[in-house]
């Protein structure tokens, strides 16, 4: 079973014991430079119980326009809390390289560039952490992880799409890169494709793959993102939850009605 999770804004066992939390430097140019221990958990431990279908799983993505301000890892940590949210896969980090981090009770792995600029992450607690199998941080808008469960393993594949204002061939690459993911582990496993897509797609049923839960006009960018959804079996979840209009967005641009 493919699934997708999106944002259309342009702004959502055996544990391990973590014994240090991460902090705050900042790099030359000004921006904050995580510090903290550093993750060696690749592959989920033989002693851990993996995830199954008897276990609900709670996920959620969020457009956090930036973390690279004190206190923001604390504040998305406390929102994880508070919601009780087992994944949260976040656009926009902007912190540079790539990062295996854990702070406090969660592990934290992310994926930026060379300037502080975009970027993506996913904040696992430690259930889910204890049985993440593998990571791969492609590049500063892409990144994914495989989680090991019954019957079948997750892959959770976190995404920040370009804005309207980059061409459609920069939007096109991604949808490749992240069917070229589809490809590599098409087995068995449950997609879970979550972030920000910058994408409208309407409020018309479409097929089995768009609900009549959505929002707003469909754009460009919207049957973009339909047709990848065809193409590869995917449903766009967040259609299909019946939601007053006012509780289907968290930001629009000024003057939007």
């Amino acid at each position: 079973e493919h699934i997708a999770t999106f944002s259309s804004t342009s702004h959502l066992s055996r544990e391990p014991v973590y014994t240090r939390s991460i902090g705050t430097s900042m790099n030359e140019d000004g921006s904050l430079k995580p510090q903290g221990q550093l993750s060696t958990n690749n592959s989920a431990r033989k002693t851990g119980k993996e995830l199954n279908k008897y276990q609900p799983l709670k996920i959620g993505t969020w457009n956090v326009r930036t973390m690279n301000k004190t206190g923001k890892l604390e504040n998305l940590k406390a929102e994880m809390i508070k919601l009780k949210v087992d994944v949260i896969g976040v656009s926009e980090v902007r912190w540079k390289g790539t990062g295996d981090i854990i702070s406090g009770d969660t592990r934290f792995i992310y994926s930026g560039g060379e300037n502080a600029e975009r970027g993506v992450g996913i904040l696992l607690n430690k259930k889910i952490a204890n049985n993440v199998t593998k990571v791969d941080q492609k590049h500063d808008r892409l990144l994914y992880i495989k989680i090991k469960a019954d019957p079948v393993d997750i892959v959770m594949i976190q995404v920040y799409m370009p804005t309207t204002a980059h061409d459609d061939d920069e939007v096109e690459k991604i949808y490749e890169d992240i069917e070229e993911i589809i490809k590599e582990d098409k087995s068995n496993n449950c997609f879970v494709i979550m972030g920000d897509f910058n994408a409208v797609v309407g409020e018309e049923r479409n097929e089995n793959i768009v609900g009549k839960y959505g929002l707003g006009n469909k754009n460009e960018r919207g049957e973009m993102l339909i047709e990848f959804c065809k193409r590869n079996d995917l449903i766009l979840t967040n259609t299909w939850f019946q939601n007053e209009k006012r509780r289907r967005y968290t930001w629009k641009n000024p003057g939007d009605t």
